[in-house]
């Protein structure tokens, strides 16, 4: 019998969660998945909820990796599902999240004491401690939540190189402005029409590795470059973790190994930016992180020339409607 006790926490959430066993039975959901669809019922046989029909839950269990899903609610809806492993002494379970558990003091406002000129964000009134949720924290949650429903969705697709640079420098300036971080994004001139499929949903992926890792620096600064290796684009993450991180010269480790405590969250990234066509690999050189978010597709040649000086490429409404979302409030 699993300790139901152990997931109480998760009733203070406004999204949905539930824990699935191995045969994709019910065994816990909070007050919002309920809220949500009765099939999230206790002891309900969730595998009819698949779209595939499969018991995605003993997937996730023997995999020990995310796997993302789609779930039908029937009148409840259509929705993406992120299931993760959780081991415990009863045994392992999946944790099915319709937007995922984002724990620590990161996703709050500091005190008062602490950052008097700096405004405060409203929260939601069922938060731990009475706490109000941070930009940062809405930055996460909303890209979460977006990179699981692909709630984004802008009218144009025909996003560069040059436009990811524009987002991530108009990010950084929305929501480190008011805070003691740096972060800028640079593009090599040759990569700035090198054309990216998805990157509207690649948009949540970036925001949500620009703000840990910039929060994790040891100096709070964060650099990004976006260039090309081999005909495929890439995003490289530089900064100096603050917690060292032993390893060989050059050798890659796992992005979880620099940030104790964010395995799940870190997980999820990974597992979505498989899905998008991403590879992610991190190295340490002279104690500084190098996190490279490589694309998997091949662009081609003609595309890497110069930019047009005449050329308007930062088309600025699909950029902030984007931002709008991922810094909404709740």
């Amino acid at each position: 019998m699993f300790d139901f006790f152990r997931y109480d926490h998760m009733n203070v959430l406004d999204a949905p969660i539930a824990v699935l066993s191995r045969d994709c039975r019910v065994i816990y959901r909070n007050q919002a998945a309920l809220a949500l669809s009765r099939k999230f019922a206790l002891n309900n046989n969730f595998i009819k909820c698949f779209e595939d029909g499969n018991n995605q839950a003993l997937r996730c269990i023997e995999r020990g990796r995310p796997v993302i899903a789609k779930i039908d609610l029937g009148y409840g809806g259509t929705h993406t599902a992120l299931l993760v492993p959780d081991k415990s002494p009863e045994g392992t379970a999946a944790i099915l999240a319709l937007a995922p558990l984002l724990e620590g003091e990161l996703c709050y406002e500091p005190s008062v004491a602490t950052f008097s000129p700096q405004p405060f964000m409203p929260g939601t009134a069922t938060l731990p401690g009475g706490k109000t949720l941070s930009q940062l924290g809405m930055v996460l949650i909303n890209s979460y939540a977006a990179l699981l429903s692909s709630e984004i969705s802008v009218g144009r697709e025909n996003f560069t190189l040059g436009y990811a640079c524009a987002f991530l420098n108009r990010l950084y300036d929305r929501i480190f402005s008011y805070r003691p971080y740096e972060a800028s994004a640079k593009c090599t001139t040759e990569c700035v029409n090198m054309p990216i499929g998805r990157l509207s949903e690649l948009f949540p992926l970036l925001a949500c590795l620009s703000v840990i890792f910039t929060v994790n620096a040891q100096d709070r600064k964060l650099e990004v470059i976006l260039h090309c290796q081999n005909e495929r684009p890439v995003f490289s993450f530089f900064f100096i973790p603050r917690n060292s991180v032993k390893s060989a010269e050059g050798e890659v480790i796992e992005l979880f190994e620099m940030f104790p405590g964010r395995k799940v969250e870190l997980a999820i990234l990974s597992a979505v930016s498989d899905r998008l066509g991403w590879d992610m690999t991190v190295n340490i050189f002279e104690k500084t992180a190098n996190v490279e978010l490589k694309g998997r597709e091949r662009i081609p040649a003609y595309f890497f020339r110069s930019i047009d000086k005449e050329q308007n490429l930062y088309v600025l409404c699909p950029i902030e409607e984007i931002l709008d979302f991922l810094c909404r409030p709740f």
